[in-house]
Protein backbone atom coordinates (compact mmCIF):
# COMPACT_ATOMS: atom_id res chain seq x y z
CA UNK A 1 0.00 0.00 0.00
CA UNK A 2 2.85 2.72 1.02
CA UNK A 3 4.54 1.63 -2.32
CA UNK A 4 1.84 2.14 -4.24
CA UNK A 5 0.59 5.55 -2.81
CA UNK A 6 3.80 6.69 -3.76
CA UNK A 7 4.39 8.43 -7.04
CA UNK A 8 5.32 6.05 -9.49
CA UNK A 9 4.59 4.98 -13.13
CA UNK A 10 2.45 2.29 -12.37
CA UNK A 11 -0.23 2.55 -9.13
CA UNK A 12 -2.81 -0.22 -9.95
CA UNK A 13 -3.50 -3.49 -8.39
CA UNK A 14 -4.13 -6.12 -10.74
CA UNK A 15 -4.80 -10.18 -11.22
CA UNK A 16 -3.80 -11.90 -14.04
CA UNK A 17 -4.20 -15.74 -15.13
CA UNK A 18 -0.66 -17.38 -15.02
CA UNK A 19 -0.63 -17.84 -18.72
CA UNK A 20 0.50 -16.95 -21.82
CA UNK A 21 -1.90 -14.17 -23.53
CA UNK A 22 -3.84 -13.93 -20.22
CA UNK A 23 -5.94 -9.96 -19.62
CA UNK A 24 -4.64 -8.65 -16.89
CA UNK A 25 -8.26 -7.52 -14.76
CA UNK A 26 -7.43 -4.25 -12.84
CA UNK A 27 -9.24 -4.50 -9.18
CA UNK A 28 -8.46 -0.93 -7.89
CA UNK A 29 -6.15 1.94 -8.20
CA UNK A 30 -4.33 4.15 -5.15
CA UNK A 31 -3.17 7.56 -5.63
CA UNK A 32 -1.74 9.64 -3.37
CA UNK A 33 -4.18 13.28 -3.63
CA UNK A 34 -3.00 16.18 -4.74
CA UNK A 35 -3.44 19.39 -2.79
CA UNK A 36 -4.01 22.63 -4.33
CA UNK A 37 -1.46 25.67 -3.07
CA UNK A 38 -4.35 27.66 -4.69
CA UNK A 39 -8.24 27.05 -5.55
CA UNK A 40 -9.80 30.28 -6.87
CA UNK A 41 -12.99 30.59 -8.28
CA UNK A 42 -14.44 33.62 -10.27
CA UNK A 43 -17.95 33.57 -11.52
CA UNK A 44 -18.77 36.01 -13.96
CA UNK A 45 -21.65 36.81 -16.20
CA UNK A 46 -21.36 34.09 -18.81
CA UNK A 47 -18.70 31.83 -17.01
CA UNK A 48 -17.02 29.97 -14.38
CA UNK A 49 -13.26 30.42 -14.38
CA UNK A 50 -10.46 28.51 -11.77
CA UNK A 51 -7.14 29.50 -10.93
CA UNK A 52 -5.88 26.37 -9.78
CA UNK A 53 -2.14 25.89 -8.46
CA UNK A 54 -0.28 23.32 -7.29
CA UNK A 55 3.30 21.82 -6.29
CA UNK A 56 3.53 19.13 -8.65
CA UNK A 57 3.72 19.32 -12.93
CA UNK A 58 0.16 18.03 -14.52
CA UNK A 59 -0.57 17.48 -17.92
CA UNK A 60 -4.43 16.90 -18.06
CA UNK A 61 -7.40 18.18 -15.63
CA UNK A 62 -10.66 15.72 -15.24
CA UNK A 63 -13.90 17.09 -13.80
CA UNK A 64 -15.78 13.96 -12.35
CA UNK A 65 -19.53 15.33 -12.23
CA UNK A 66 -22.53 13.84 -10.43
CA UNK A 67 -26.12 15.49 -11.32
CA UNK A 68 -29.02 15.82 -8.55
CA UNK A 69 -30.82 12.79 -10.40
CA UNK A 70 -27.91 10.91 -9.81
CA UNK A 71 -25.98 10.50 -13.43
CA UNK A 72 -22.53 10.38 -13.59
CA UNK A 73 -19.99 11.50 -16.08
CA UNK A 74 -15.96 12.79 -16.53
CA UNK A 75 -14.72 15.36 -18.51
CA UNK A 76 -10.69 15.37 -19.46
CA UNK A 77 -9.02 18.42 -20.58
CA UNK A 78 -5.46 17.65 -22.07
CA UNK A 79 -3.10 20.40 -21.33
CA UNK A 80 -0.05 18.96 -23.77
CA UNK A 81 0.24 16.70 -26.36
CA UNK A 82 -0.49 13.37 -24.33
CA UNK A 83 -4.51 12.47 -25.33
CA UNK A 84 -7.32 11.85 -22.52
CA UNK A 85 -9.54 9.32 -21.85
CA UNK A 86 -12.51 11.33 -22.29
CA UNK A 87 -12.18 14.47 -24.32
CA UNK A 88 -13.72 17.71 -23.28
CA UNK A 89 -17.25 19.21 -24.62
CA UNK A 90 -16.98 22.79 -25.64
CA UNK A 91 -18.03 24.35 -22.43
CA UNK A 92 -14.57 23.32 -20.85
CA UNK A 93 -12.22 25.11 -21.87
CA UNK A 94 -8.42 24.81 -19.45
CA UNK A 95 -4.54 26.13 -20.29
CA UNK A 96 -1.33 26.38 -18.52
CA UNK A 97 0.48 29.79 -17.22
CA UNK A 98 3.32 29.93 -19.79
CA UNK A 99 4.98 31.77 -16.95
CA UNK A 100 4.15 29.23 -13.95
CA UNK A 101 3.56 25.72 -15.95
CA UNK A 102 2.56 24.72 -12.56
CA UNK A 103 -0.53 27.35 -12.61
CA UNK A 104 -3.81 26.21 -14.55
CA UNK A 105 -6.50 28.18 -15.34
CA UNK A 106 -9.90 26.61 -16.05
CA UNK A 107 -13.08 28.08 -17.84
CA UNK A 108 -16.68 26.65 -18.15
CA UNK A 109 -19.06 28.85 -20.29
CA UNK A 110 -22.11 28.54 -18.44
CA UNK A 111 -24.19 29.84 -22.08
CA UNK A 112 -22.56 26.25 -23.56
CA UNK A 113 -23.44 24.08 -20.73
CA UNK A 114 -26.77 23.01 -21.12
CA UNK A 115 -26.70 19.67 -18.05
CA UNK A 116 -28.40 19.03 -14.69
CA UNK A 117 -27.40 21.21 -11.84
CA UNK A 118 -24.54 18.62 -10.82
CA UNK A 119 -21.59 18.74 -8.34
CA UNK A 120 -17.89 18.96 -10.27
CA UNK A 121 -15.20 17.16 -8.68
CA UNK A 122 -11.69 18.08 -9.85
CA UNK A 123 -8.88 15.51 -10.30
CA UNK A 124 -5.66 16.03 -12.27
CA UNK A 125 -2.95 13.85 -13.96
CA UNK A 126 0.80 14.39 -12.87
CA UNK A 127 2.84 14.30 -15.93
CA UNK A 128 4.98 10.77 -15.99
CA UNK A 129 1.39 8.93 -14.72
CA UNK A 130 -1.70 7.67 -16.53
CA UNK A 131 -3.92 7.99 -13.48
CA UNK A 132 -5.78 11.26 -11.94
CA UNK A 133 -5.43 12.06 -8.30
CA UNK A 134 -8.61 13.92 -6.65
CA UNK A 135 -7.73 17.32 -5.09
CA UNK A 136 -7.46 17.23 -1.35
CA UNK A 137 -6.15 19.08 1.24
CA UNK A 138 -4.13 17.67 4.59
CA UNK A 139 -7.46 17.33 6.45
CA UNK A 140 -9.14 15.18 3.44
CA UNK A 141 -11.37 18.53 2.45
CA UNK A 142 -12.47 18.08 -1.75
CA UNK A 143 -12.64 20.54 -3.80
CA UNK A 144 -15.65 21.10 -6.32
CA UNK A 145 -17.57 23.23 -7.97
CA UNK A 146 -21.28 23.71 -8.44
CA UNK A 147 -22.52 23.53 -12.27
CA UNK A 148 -25.91 24.66 -13.46
CA UNK A 149 -26.89 26.71 -16.96
CA UNK A 150 -26.78 30.00 -16.78
CA UNK A 151 -29.85 31.28 -14.70
CA UNK A 152 -30.18 28.13 -13.31
CA UNK A 153 -27.96 28.99 -10.13
CA UNK A 154 -28.93 32.45 -9.63
CA UNK A 155 -29.65 33.12 -5.84
CA UNK A 156 -33.04 32.70 -4.80
CA UNK A 157 -34.58 33.12 -1.14
CA UNK A 158 -36.57 29.83 -0.74
CA UNK A 159 -37.46 30.98 2.82
CA UNK A 160 -40.14 33.32 1.50
CA UNK A 161 -41.59 30.80 -0.54
CA UNK A 162 -44.76 28.54 0.20
CA UNK A 163 -44.96 24.90 -0.57
CA UNK A 164 -47.17 25.50 -3.75
CA UNK A 165 -44.40 27.73 -5.00
CA UNK A 166 -41.51 25.92 -4.59
CA UNK A 167 -41.54 23.77 -7.02
CA UNK A 168 -41.38 26.77 -9.78
CA UNK A 169 -38.87 28.32 -7.90
CA UNK A 170 -36.72 24.93 -8.34
CA UNK A 171 -35.70 25.66 -12.01
CA UNK A 172 -35.87 22.34 -13.59
CA UNK A 173 -37.15 19.92 -10.83
CA UNK A 174 -40.31 17.53 -11.83
CA UNK A 175 -42.47 17.49 -8.99
CA UNK A 176 -41.64 13.52 -8.84
CA UNK A 177 -38.14 14.13 -9.33
CA UNK A 178 -37.77 16.12 -6.20
CA UNK A 179 -37.15 13.04 -3.34
CA UNK A 180 -34.18 11.91 -5.76
CA UNK A 181 -32.69 15.32 -5.61
CA UNK A 182 -33.26 16.00 -2.31
CA UNK A 183 -31.26 12.97 -1.08
CA UNK A 184 -28.51 13.77 -3.44
CA UNK A 185 -28.06 17.32 -2.56
CA UNK A 186 -28.37 15.94 1.38
CA UNK A 187 -25.66 13.40 0.45
CA UNK A 188 -23.35 16.70 -1.03
CA UNK A 189 -24.00 18.76 2.49
CA UNK A 190 -22.54 15.57 4.14
CA UNK A 191 -19.50 16.48 2.16
CA UNK A 192 -16.12 18.03 3.85
CA UNK A 193 -15.65 21.02 1.51
CA UNK A 194 -12.65 23.16 1.26
CA UNK A 195 -13.20 26.89 2.50
CA UNK A 196 -12.89 28.12 -1.07
CA UNK A 197 -15.58 25.34 -2.99
CA UNK A 198 -17.76 26.38 0.34
CA UNK A 199 -17.48 29.59 -0.96
CA UNK A 200 -18.52 29.17 -4.01
CA UNK A 201 -21.12 26.62 -3.90
CA UNK A 202 -22.62 27.19 -0.07
CA UNK A 203 -25.25 29.54 -0.67
CA UNK A 204 -26.88 27.76 -3.63
CA UNK A 205 -26.58 24.25 -2.12
CA UNK A 206 -27.67 25.09 1.46
CA UNK A 207 -30.85 27.29 -0.16
CA UNK A 208 -31.90 24.20 -3.32
CA UNK A 209 -31.19 21.92 -0.01
CA UNK A 210 -33.81 23.32 2.16
CA UNK A 211 -36.49 23.79 -0.33
CA UNK A 212 -36.75 20.63 -1.90
CA UNK A 213 -36.44 19.24 1.70
CA UNK A 214 -39.64 21.32 2.78
CA UNK A 215 -41.25 20.52 -0.49
CA UNK A 216 -40.52 16.53 0.37
CA UNK A 217 -41.60 17.32 4.01
CA UNK A 218 -45.23 17.12 2.39
CA UNK A 219 -45.35 13.78 0.70
CA UNK A 220 -46.75 11.10 1.60
CA UNK A 221 -43.14 9.34 2.40
CA UNK A 222 -41.50 12.61 3.11
CA UNK A 223 -40.69 12.38 7.04
CA UNK A 224 -39.08 8.63 6.68
CA UNK A 225 -37.11 10.32 3.90
CA UNK A 226 -35.84 13.34 6.25
CA UNK A 227 -35.51 10.69 8.64
CA UNK A 228 -32.62 8.86 6.65
CA UNK A 229 -31.68 11.69 5.21
CA UNK A 230 -30.05 12.73 8.38
CA UNK A 231 -28.80 9.84 9.45
CA UNK A 232 -26.07 9.18 6.80
CA UNK A 233 -22.97 7.13 7.29
CA UNK A 234 -19.70 9.07 7.20
CA UNK A 235 -18.04 9.50 4.10
CA UNK A 236 -15.34 7.84 3.23
CA UNK A 237 -11.92 9.32 3.74
CA UNK A 238 -12.99 12.45 5.69
CA UNK A 239 -11.09 13.26 8.59
CA UNK A 240 -12.83 12.05 12.42
CA UNK A 241 -13.77 15.27 13.66
CA UNK A 242 -15.87 15.78 10.81
CA UNK A 243 -19.36 17.08 11.64
CA UNK A 244 -21.59 18.02 8.31
CA UNK A 245 -22.62 21.50 9.12
CA UNK A 246 -26.23 20.98 8.60
CA UNK A 247 -29.27 18.54 9.38
CA UNK A 248 -32.70 17.94 8.33
CA UNK A 249 -33.58 18.86 11.76
CA UNK A 250 -33.19 22.67 9.99
CA UNK A 251 -35.96 21.94 7.47
CA UNK A 252 -37.99 20.21 9.93
CA UNK A 253 -37.92 21.35 13.67
CA UNK A 254 -40.14 18.44 14.18
CA UNK A 255 -38.70 16.20 12.67
CA UNK A 256 -38.64 13.74 15.78
CA UNK A 257 -42.06 14.25 16.37
CA UNK A 258 -43.19 12.18 13.31
CA UNK A 259 -45.26 9.38 13.79
CA UNK A 260 -43.34 6.32 15.06
CA UNK A 261 -43.54 3.61 11.71
CA UNK A 262 -41.50 6.97 10.33
CA UNK A 263 -38.79 5.65 11.85
CA UNK A 264 -38.94 2.08 9.88
CA UNK A 265 -36.78 4.32 7.15
CA UNK A 266 -33.54 4.22 9.83
CA UNK A 267 -33.59 -0.12 9.89
CA UNK A 268 -32.08 -0.17 6.62
CA UNK A 269 -27.88 -0.84 5.68
CA UNK A 270 -26.87 2.19 4.64
CA UNK A 271 -27.34 4.67 7.59
CA UNK A 272 -24.71 6.21 10.01
CA UNK A 273 -24.18 4.52 13.78
CA UNK A 274 -26.81 4.57 15.97
CA UNK A 275 -29.77 5.05 13.82
CA UNK A 276 -30.89 1.40 14.35
CA UNK A 277 -31.70 2.63 17.74
CA UNK A 278 -33.97 5.40 16.62
CA UNK A 279 -35.36 3.07 14.23
CA UNK A 280 -36.33 0.61 17.57
CA UNK A 281 -39.25 3.54 18.00
CA UNK A 282 -40.73 2.21 14.97
CA UNK A 283 -41.20 -1.41 16.69
CA UNK A 284 -43.24 0.43 19.43
CA UNK A 285 -45.79 1.72 16.87
CA UNK A 286 -49.69 -0.26 17.64
CA UNK A 287 -48.13 -2.15 20.50
CA UNK A 288 -48.74 -2.11 24.23
CA UNK A 289 -46.03 -2.01 26.50
CA UNK A 290 -46.22 -5.97 27.59
CA UNK A 291 -46.01 -6.48 24.23
CA UNK A 292 -42.70 -4.78 23.89
CA UNK A 293 -41.56 -5.80 26.72
CA UNK A 294 -42.25 -9.54 25.50
CA UNK A 295 -40.63 -8.46 21.87
CA UNK A 296 -38.11 -6.19 22.77
CA UNK A 297 -37.40 -6.35 26.65
CA UNK A 298 -37.55 -3.14 29.01
CA UNK A 299 -35.72 -2.44 32.15
CA UNK A 300 -37.49 -4.02 35.52
CA UNK A 301 -36.51 0.05 36.44
CA UNK A 302 -38.64 1.65 33.67
CA UNK A 303 -41.90 -0.53 33.99
CA UNK A 304 -41.89 -0.42 38.07
CA UNK A 305 -41.90 3.19 37.78
CA UNK A 306 -45.70 3.34 37.01
CA UNK A 307 -47.80 4.06 39.56
CA UNK A 308 -50.20 0.92 39.04
CA UNK A 309 -47.19 -1.55 38.59
CA UNK A 310 -48.31 -4.02 40.34
CA UNK A 311 -52.50 -3.97 40.08
CA UNK A 312 -51.39 -3.96 36.11
CA UNK A 313 -48.99 -6.77 36.85
CA UNK A 314 -51.84 -9.01 38.32
CA UNK A 315 -55.07 -8.06 36.51
CA UNK A 316 -52.78 -7.12 33.06
CA UNK A 317 -54.83 -3.89 32.69
CA UNK A 318 -53.11 -0.90 31.00
CA UNK A 319 -50.17 1.05 32.71
CA UNK A 320 -51.09 4.43 33.87
CA UNK A 321 -49.09 7.83 35.71
CA UNK A 322 -45.68 7.35 34.81
CA UNK A 323 -43.09 8.94 37.58
CA UNK A 324 -39.16 9.84 35.98
CA UNK A 325 -38.68 10.39 39.77
CA UNK A 326 -39.47 6.82 41.01
CA UNK A 327 -37.77 5.60 37.59
CA UNK A 328 -34.55 7.75 38.55
CA UNK A 329 -34.66 5.94 41.62
CA UNK A 330 -35.06 2.79 40.56
CA UNK A 331 -32.66 3.04 37.75
CA UNK A 332 -29.60 3.89 40.76
CA UNK A 333 -30.83 0.84 42.51
CA UNK A 334 -30.74 -1.19 39.70
CA UNK A 335 -27.11 -0.02 38.11
CA UNK A 336 -25.18 -2.54 40.01
CA UNK A 337 -22.22 -3.40 37.51
CA UNK A 338 -19.77 -0.93 36.07
CA UNK A 339 -18.72 -2.85 33.33
CA UNK A 340 -22.59 -3.54 31.56
CA UNK A 341 -22.39 -1.12 29.03
CA UNK A 342 -19.59 -2.54 27.04
CA UNK A 343 -21.85 -5.28 26.34
CA UNK A 344 -24.85 -3.90 25.58
CA UNK A 345 -25.78 -4.31 21.60
CA UNK A 346 -29.05 -3.29 20.24
CA UNK A 347 -31.79 -6.34 20.94
CA UNK A 348 -30.21 -6.16 24.83
CA UNK A 349 -32.39 -4.78 27.13
CA UNK A 350 -33.64 -1.33 26.97
CA UNK A 351 -34.58 2.09 29.16
CA UNK A 352 -31.77 0.16 31.85
CA UNK A 353 -28.25 1.45 33.42
CA UNK A 354 -26.40 -0.81 30.87
CA UNK A 355 -28.22 0.93 27.83
CA UNK A 356 -28.10 4.45 29.25
CA UNK A 357 -23.92 3.91 29.68
CA UNK A 358 -23.50 2.53 26.52
CA UNK A 359 -25.38 5.72 24.94
CA UNK A 360 -23.90 8.40 26.90
CA UNK A 361 -20.55 6.36 26.44
CA UNK A 362 -20.69 6.78 22.68
CA UNK A 363 -21.83 11.12 23.16
CA UNK A 364 -18.02 11.29 24.90
CA UNK A 365 -17.03 9.17 22.36
CA UNK A 366 -17.69 11.39 19.67
CA UNK A 367 -16.94 14.77 21.44
CA UNK A 368 -13.40 13.95 21.93
CA UNK A 369 -13.40 12.64 17.78
CA UNK A 370 -14.91 16.45 17.30
CA UNK A 371 -12.07 18.02 18.80
CA UNK A 372 -13.27 18.67 22.78
CA UNK A 373 -9.45 19.17 23.71
CA UNK A 374 -8.14 20.62 20.69
CA UNK A 375 -8.15 24.29 18.92
CA UNK A 376 -9.66 22.96 15.65
CA UNK A 377 -12.75 23.46 13.05
CA UNK A 378 -15.23 22.48 15.80
CA UNK A 379 -13.87 24.73 18.91
CA UNK A 380 -16.86 27.51 18.40
CA UNK A 381 -19.73 25.11 17.73
CA UNK A 382 -18.51 22.86 20.83
CA UNK A 383 -18.60 26.12 22.96
CA UNK A 384 -22.31 27.49 21.60
CA UNK A 385 -23.55 23.82 22.20
CA UNK A 386 -22.54 23.64 25.42
CA UNK A 387 -24.09 27.08 25.85
CA UNK A 388 -27.47 25.30 24.96
CA UNK A 389 -27.25 22.00 26.71
CA UNK A 390 -26.39 24.18 29.65
CA UNK A 391 -29.73 26.63 29.23
CA UNK A 392 -31.65 23.40 28.71
CA UNK A 393 -30.40 21.90 31.87
CA UNK A 394 -32.05 25.34 33.74
CA UNK A 395 -35.52 24.09 32.40
CA UNK A 396 -34.80 20.59 31.88
CA UNK A 397 -34.94 18.32 35.25
CA UNK A 398 -36.02 15.04 34.19
CA UNK A 399 -32.33 13.23 33.40
CA UNK A 400 -31.12 10.36 34.48
CA UNK A 401 -27.78 10.45 36.77
CA UNK A 402 -25.01 9.06 34.85
CA UNK A 403 -24.23 4.92 35.02
CA UNK A 404 -21.26 3.36 37.13
CA UNK A 405 -18.31 3.50 35.59
CA UNK A 406 -18.83 7.09 34.21
CA UNK A 407 -16.62 9.71 34.82
CA UNK A 408 -18.58 13.26 33.59
CA UNK A 409 -15.02 15.28 32.76
CA UNK A 410 -16.33 18.02 30.97
CA UNK A 411 -19.48 20.11 31.95
CA UNK A 412 -20.84 19.33 28.28
CA UNK A 413 -21.14 15.64 29.08
CA UNK A 414 -23.19 16.62 31.84
CA UNK A 415 -25.27 18.71 29.98
CA UNK A 416 -25.71 17.68 27.08
CA UNK A 417 -28.20 15.10 28.25
CA UNK A 418 -30.58 17.60 29.39
CA UNK A 419 -30.92 19.08 26.36
CA UNK A 420 -31.15 15.45 24.56
CA UNK A 421 -33.54 14.80 26.95
CA UNK A 422 -35.54 18.10 27.07
CA UNK A 423 -36.22 18.08 23.45
CA UNK A 424 -36.70 14.16 22.55
CA UNK A 425 -39.90 15.05 25.55
CA UNK A 426 -40.97 17.91 23.36
CA UNK A 427 -40.99 15.78 20.09
CA UNK A 428 -42.55 13.38 21.19
CA UNK A 429 -45.25 15.44 23.15
CA UNK A 430 -45.83 17.50 20.32
CA UNK A 431 -43.99 20.73 21.90
CA UNK A 432 -41.23 20.76 19.99
CA UNK A 433 -41.05 24.26 18.28
CA UNK A 434 -41.95 25.83 21.79
CA UNK A 435 -38.86 24.13 23.53
CA UNK A 436 -37.02 25.53 20.85
CA UNK A 437 -38.30 29.02 20.67
CA UNK A 438 -38.01 29.07 24.45
CA UNK A 439 -34.23 28.06 24.45
CA UNK A 440 -33.55 30.43 21.89
CA UNK A 441 -35.43 33.46 23.90
CA UNK A 442 -33.45 32.45 27.71
CA UNK A 443 -29.89 32.12 25.65
CA UNK A 444 -31.10 35.81 23.42
CA UNK A 445 -30.07 34.10 20.60
CA UNK A 446 -31.71 33.85 17.00
CA UNK A 447 -34.10 30.40 16.83
CA UNK A 448 -32.38 29.68 13.74
CA UNK A 449 -28.79 29.29 15.63
CA UNK A 450 -30.21 27.48 18.52
CA UNK A 451 -31.66 24.88 15.52
CA UNK A 452 -28.04 24.69 14.31
CA UNK A 453 -26.12 23.74 17.32
CA UNK A 454 -29.40 21.15 18.40
CA UNK A 455 -28.63 19.64 15.18
CA UNK A 456 -24.54 19.08 16.27
CA UNK A 457 -25.51 17.76 19.62
CA UNK A 458 -28.01 15.29 17.72
CA UNK A 459 -25.32 14.04 15.27
CA UNK A 460 -22.82 13.68 18.42
CA UNK A 461 -25.61 11.36 19.98
CA UNK A 462 -28.03 9.88 18.41
CA UNK A 463 -27.93 6.78 20.64
CA UNK A 464 -28.58 8.72 23.82
CA UNK A 465 -31.57 10.26 21.44
CA UNK A 466 -33.00 6.86 20.75
CA UNK A 467 -33.18 6.05 24.57
CA UNK A 468 -34.66 9.48 25.48
CA UNK A 469 -37.30 9.25 22.29
CA UNK A 470 -38.20 5.78 23.52
CA UNK A 471 -38.32 6.36 26.99
CA UNK A 472 -40.86 9.30 26.29
CA UNK A 473 -42.52 7.67 24.03
CA UNK A 474 -43.53 4.78 26.23
CA UNK A 475 -44.19 6.52 28.75
CA UNK A 476 -46.83 9.32 28.10
CA UNK A 477 -50.38 8.57 29.17
CA UNK A 478 -51.38 8.55 25.20
CA UNK A 479 -49.58 5.18 24.97
CA UNK A 480 -49.09 3.16 28.30
CA UNK A 481 -51.28 0.53 27.77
Amino acid sequence: MADLSSPSARDDITVEKPSVGSVPIVLARIVPAAAPTAFVIERKRDSLSLRLELPIDINAIRLSLESETGGRSEYDFALGHRPVPCPAPSWLHATLDFENTRRTFVTINRNEFSGDVSLAHLGVRPTGTASFRPLRNARGDSYALILAPRGGSEPVDFRALDVVALASALRGCVVEEAPQRFVTLNSWMALCFSQESWDQAGQFLLQRWTALGKFVAETADGRGLLLASAHLPRQVGVAKSWVPLTHPLQILPSLYASPATSFRSLAEENVAEGAELLALLAETAGKSIPEIHQAIGLSPAFLMAFANFDDAHRRNTPLRRFSFDRYRQLFQTFDTNAGARWFWQPGSELLGPAHYGAALGRLIDRFYDAGLEEEGSNEVRIRTANSLAHAASRIQENTLPPPLGIELTHGIFEFAPSFISGFAHASRHDSVLEYLNRLATRLERPYRSVVSDASFLIRLAPELLAFYLILWELSSERLSK
